[in-house]
């Protein structure tokens, strides 16, 4: 009596794990749609203490180079082998990003070692600031900036 017992339960719970598998593949697919993200316009003002140049040592292995970049989102928006001059402001081009959170990113390698170096980023809509952050590094440490800012979405309002 125990074993047909047994063999009953072991039946149900085999089909019932069955059943859920199998309902499972068909489930309804229910997408929601939602308003596209607001898309805003920002430019970035950038001011360094520190003068950058090409460095004249460097290899060249084929990747992007420049002695001075800035990255938003992963993709680099300026560069230049140039280099910059401190303490002079510079602002981007205007670039359109939806509502959310961002990451500017900026890559420099400073000409002088002795002095510490500062980096002030400025998130502009419009010509107002968004963001406006400071970050300062020690004598003859490269420089990676990383800027990170939000974007509100619609009806939010920024507070000054």
């Amino acid at each position: 009596m125990r074993f047909i017992l047994t063999g009953i339960v072991w039946l149900v719970i085999v089909s019932a794990v069955s059943l859920l598998f199998s309902s499972r593949d068909s489930e309804v697919v229910v997408t929601k749609i939602t308003k596209a993200d607001k898309v805003t316009s920002v430019a970035f003002e950038i001011t360094t203490t520190f003068s950058v140049e090409e460095d004249p040592f460097a290899l060249d292995i084929g990747e992007e180079k420049g002695a001075f970049q800035v990255i938003l989102d992963g993709a680099t928006i300026f560069s230049t082998e140039d280099g910059v001059k401190d303490r002079i402001t510079f602002t981007t081009d205007e670039y359109e990003i939806s509502s959310g959170k961002h990451e500017l990113f900026i890559k420099a390698n400073p000409t002088t070692t002795e002095l510490s170096n500062s980096v002030r980023i400025r998130v502009l809509s419009d010509g107002n600031p968004i963001t406006d952050e400071t970050m300062w590094f020690q004598p003859g440490q490269t420089i990676n900036a990383a800027h990170i800012f939000e974007l509100k979405g619609e009806g939010d309002h920024y507070e000054h």
